[in-house]
């Protein structure tokens, strides 16, 4: 597949950030290029929504917090990415669905069950199973009902355990 890439000047430095798919063996790793120097190479797993990267780096002399949040856009449909330095937005997408590290915290010690009721069956479950009640006419109510239940219960459990994945591997990173 190919990698996707942003590229963001500051204070005369070339800054590079690549979000790298690999389908065989499938894998996904992050690599921060300062100036053309490789800074930090993050390898994940393929089902990892978010990763962060933070490193020090001088510019112009002066030591500088560089932090590169990746995680899906709001739409989930394509990755995104955040380049921060000394905690001020510098440059990439405007809107991802990334925790910020206080609310990822509160989130994980609220617990998993919690987390799927909350976000997977609202955020990823509900939507999903009203799309396919639309796609898929049920002869019945009472089979169009447990289908909607069904889905929304599948698809909700599983997009929410694979965020809270993320979350729990930030919260224990920390």
């Amino acid at each position: 597949m190919k990698d996707k890439v942003w590229e963001i000047e500051y204070e005369g430095s070339l800054i590079r950030i690549i979000n790298k798919i690999s389908l065989f063996p499938p894998k996904t790793s992050e690599v921060l290029i300062i100036d053309g120097e490789l800074i930090e190479h993050v390898k994940g797993g393929f089902l990892r929504m978010t990763s962060t990267i933070t490193v020090t780096h001088n510019f112009n002399d002066v030591a500088k917090a560089v932090e590169v949040r990746i995680a899906p856009t709001t739409s989930w449909l394509r990755t995104g990415a955040q380049l921060y330095i000394n905690g001020e937005f510098i440059g990439g997408d405007k809107a991802i669905q990334y925790l910020e590290p206080d609310r990822a915290l509160k989130q994980y010690k609220k617990g998993y069950f919690r987390y799927f009721l909350t976000v997977g069956l609202l955020n990823f479950g509900l939507p999903y199973a009203v799309m396919m009640s639309v796609l898929n006419i049920s002869d019945s109510i009472s089979s169009a009902a447990w289908q909607f239940v069904l889905h929304a219960t599948l698809f909700g459990g599983v997009m929410s355990y694979l965020s809270w994945r993320s979350i729990k591997a930030r919260v224990l990173k920390l």
